[in-house]
């Protein structure tokens, strides 16, 4: 097992752990081929057993080899970020060939014999794709395959009903204000909401903080001087930094990022690129009618970002001062990357351990009170004037204050800088232009 995978899991075990659960329902009965045709299964009940447990299902009935090969692809790339994704298949599952390879393959209306969309293909894009931690497949066919299927890690094939891979289930459901369809605001700190890339949100209320830290506090900066500050819009935050597997536009990580696996937050992204990324997103959106045309993704302020981090808390970290608990909470320069030998890891603590050397999983650690990952460690985080804020794996304990913040160019490109996006209600012109 992949040990960034493992060190997840570890840390996962001691939280009270909640995903949001997504499954695509597929029914094919009535095939071109009448041989290959068979009784309609009931979706009906199907989705039924599965919103009781707690997943937001999309269903699709006697679709052909292409629709097939697109809603699985679509599905599978927006996933919502550490999610239990389910796709169930209830048709025809045969031995076939799929653009020269062969072995099990799952039949549109319009398959042939021994042809089909090849369920390799189904299992690699839950794997690689989107955001989903936990794939589960289920094919609900007259017949079972022979042949030995090879699941990735985070995925698992069966055969029959659904009620048998529901018991693999771990945690509780998590719980979105609306489908991703519909843009809403939330109600209360902490409220979550999914948008149609699988980019998890939570709702940030209006409200006051005091940003900044007290002259008293340890390893303060001079730059860190407490102000009242007033939000006077809710606005949501993505509940995790933006990952390799969904990322806001085509374009991929520059160069010497670090990051692998697709739940691997992205890195060495510029400012300026982050910043033209959400703004044509946000135009996009608008137009295709998902957002409204006065809110907009972008990047967090400086405030906004301390607000989320902080979540209501006065202390050095949200959660608390005293800097031993920060292994359970975030990703920093710690003894295991010094033990690395890394040329820029003198700075790192000798003692405190997170149990990784470089960049974790999104999520690894435990949320802040209202529900973000990730605040104090991993990747710093651009915000709109420059400022990086959060700390990363690079960081030295004290430098993952809540306070803390550092500043770039705007076309410098590191691996320990990532990013999160935010939707706020849109600036009039004028103060754009300001």
């Amino acid at each position: 097992m992949n040990i960034k995978v493992l060190i997840c899991l570890l840390g996962m075990a001691s939280t009270v752990y909640a995903e949001h659960r997504v499954a695509l329902l597929i029914g094919n009965s009535k095939y071109q081929d009448k041989s290959l045709s068979m009784p309609a299964k009931d979706l009906d009940s199907v989705a039924a057993a599965l919103q009781k447990r707690g997943f937001y299902c999309k269903r699709m009935e006697n679709v052909d080899e292409s629709q097939l090969k697109v809603a699985i692809e679509s599905f599978a790339s927006k996933t919502p970020t550490r999610s239990t994704a389910l796709v169930y298949f209830s048709g025809q599952a045969l031995p076939g060939s799929y653009k020269g390879k062969s072995g099990v393959c799952l039949l549109g209306i319009n398959s042939k014999r021994g042809r089909g969309y090849s369920l390799a293909l189904v299992l690699q894009d839950l794997f690689s794709k989107g955001g989903s931690e936990n794939n589960l497949i289920v094919i609900d066919c007259p017949t079972v395959p022979k042949e030995k299927i090879d699941a990735p890690g985070d995925c698992s094939v069966s055969f029959g009903g659904v009620e048998s891979v529901l018991k693999q289930l771990r945690g509780e459901p998590s719980f979105a204000v609306g489908p991703p369809n519909q843009f809403m605001h939330g109600r209360k700190a902490g409220d979550e909401w999914v948008n149609p890339l699988g980019i998890v949100f939570c709702w940030c209320p209006p409200g006051t903080f005091t940003a900044g830290s007290p002259e008293n506090e340890t390893d303060r900066y001079p730059d860190e001087t407490q102000r009242n500050v007033t939000i006077a819009d809710g606005f949501w935050l993505s509940k995790y930094e933006l990952t390799l597997g969904q990322r806001v536009a085509k374009r991929g990580p520059g160069r010497g990022t670090l990051a692998r696996h697709k739940l691997d937050p992205v890195t060495m992204i510029n400012h300026d690129d982050a910043k033209s990324m959400t703004r044509t997103f946000s135009a996009s959106e608008q137009k295709a009618g998902r957002l409204p045309d006065d809110w907009q993704y972008t990047l967090p302020t400086d405030d906004q970002w301390e607000y989320a981090a902080r979540a209501g808390t006065t202390t050095q970290h949200y959660f608390g001062d005293d800097v031993k608990q920060l292994p359970k909470h975030a990703n920093f320069a710690d003894k295991t990357y010094y033990d690395t030998g890394d040329i820029y890891s003198n700075a790192a603590h000798r003692s405190l351990s997170d149990g990784a050397a470089k960049l974790n999983l999104v999520g690894s650690y435990a949320a802040n009170p209202w529900g973000f990952h990730d605040m104090h460690g991993n990747v710093a985080e651009w915000c709109i004037n420059l400022a990086i804020r959060g700390g990363s794996w690079t960081s030295a304990p004290q430098n993952c204050r809540s306070a803390y913040r550092d500043s770039f160019s705007s076309r410098n490109e590191q691996n320990f800088i990532g990013y999160r996006i935010i939707i706020q209600r849109a600036l009039p012109k004028k103060e754009k232009d300001q």
